[in-house]
């Protein structure tokens, strides 16, 4: 299998297109593309018009991508108001893809239409899930659930959310050429496929447990009978909790099943309801603990996400490497946000090829052979590669 990197930005959105196709054209030679990977953070450009470019270029070849908070490769790190296309060439992989729009009032009826449509291409059963559902319609509605429900706990399922530059507004989804919104986008690998992957964040538990005693979806009111607005003071020493200064201290919620935790960040303070809105589901009676985290932490999350995807990988070497980074992590590092692609190269060398963007919610199970869960604040690592013949 090979990946081939195209990754350009301009004013222009057509010559931004066509400057990341002469790329890829002049790395892929005569090899025929079995799958087109875009990601933009151009929001105001022409999306219909910069993926007919694309399909033009690379006809009959299944699309998958989606908007973002900005994108990356080995092409030329990370950029925004860019565009990634990533090219991967296969004799032996099965590749499909699908689509499931009205993912914020049927979550479970885009997740099957989607998965129901990939399927369909696949000689056989799947082996790997990529799922690019829409980010702002993911905090509150199942959607790592549903994915969970549909393929079980033996085909991992792995992505992140679409973003929009942190406009907050609308995200977009790109399959076969198609641009939906408020839709979930799903890759299913087959046959050929070999992978690995790793997740880690940078965040650590301290502090004593706490329980959830009420919330109502990604709402919480109430911890150990009392008020979470005194927890969040008590633990910052703040007589008003601001969003912008309480969004990095994330808490750590853990699961019963596996013993292994998660992490949900502030995302809005109702002070005149006392409830604390945080970017996910937040279950009544869930255990969690404070966090503590610092710059450092959150930039070797990537080397770590990457030794485990790479120790997780069944061969020597993988031929691609696809990444997913929480937005937050973009913006706790800002000027030290090139080091998790340094870590990527470092771990896997700087011949193998990655590209990823950066989300509003990361998708990956907790363990190996395990449903998935919906993350905040994480970095996600996927070694790809081609089973032997």
């Amino acid at each position: 299998m090979r990946m081939v990197n195209g990754q350009a930005e301009g004013t222009d959105p057509l010559q931004t297109a066509t400057k990341v196709i002469d790329q890829c054209k002049q790395e892929v030679g005569t090899d025929a593309p079995s799958l087109a990977l875009v990601f933009t953070s151009m929001l105001d450009a022409d999306l219909e018009s910069v993926l007919s470019r694309i399909a033009q270029a690379f006809p009959d070849t299944p699309l998958l991508g989606c908007t973002t908070d900005g994108e990356f490769s080995n092409v030329r790190g990370v950029s925004e108001d860019s565009l990634v296309l990533s090219l991967l060439c296969s004799s032996r992989m099965e590749i499909a893809v699908g689509i499931g729009d009205a993912l914020s009032t049927d979550t479970r009826g885009a997740v099957r239409r989607a998965a129901r449509q990939a399927r369909h291409k696949l000689k056989g059963e799947p082996k790997l899930c990529l799922a690019l559902p829409d980010g702002l319609h993911s905090f509150t509605n199942p959607v790592a659930e549903c994915l969970g429900e549909e393929f079980g706990p033996n085909v991992p399922v792995l992505g992140g959310t679409a973003g929009d530059d942190f406009r907050i507004e609308q995200t977009f989804q790109f399959v076969n050429g198609e641009i939906y919104t408020d839709a979930v986008g799903l890759l299913l690998f087959g046959e050929g496929v070999r992978f690995g992957y790793g997740l880690a964040s940078g965040w650590t538990p301290v502090g004593p447990t706490h329980t959830v005693t009420q919330s109502t979806g990604s709402g919480v009111t109430r911890v150990d009978g009392q008020d979470i607005f005194s927890l969040y003071k008590d633990y910052l020493g703040v007589q008003h909790l601001d969003i912008g200064e309480i969004s990095p201290f994330s808490i750590a919620l853990y699961d019963e099943t596996s013993q292994s935790y998660y992490f949900r960040a502030p995302a809005h303070v109702d002070d005149q309801n006392e409830i604390l809105f945080f970017a996910g589901k937040v279950p009544e009676q869930t255990q969690f603990k404070m966090t503590a985290f610092g710059r450092d932490a959150i930039a070797q999350a990537a080397q770590q996400a990457a030794q485990q995807a790479l120790s997780n990988y069944p061969g020597s070497q993988p031929d691609a490497i696809l990444s997913f980074s929480c937005a937050s992590r973009k913006q706790i590092l800002g000027t030290r946000i090139a080091e998790e692609q340094h870590h990527l190269g470092g771990v896997f060398g700087p011949e193998t090829p990655f590209a990823g963007f950066y989300t509003y919610g990361e998708i990956a199970p907790l363990v190996q052979n395990s449903l998935p869960f919906f993350h905040n604040g994480s970095v996600i690592t996927i070694c790809l590669g081609e089973e032997e013949a």
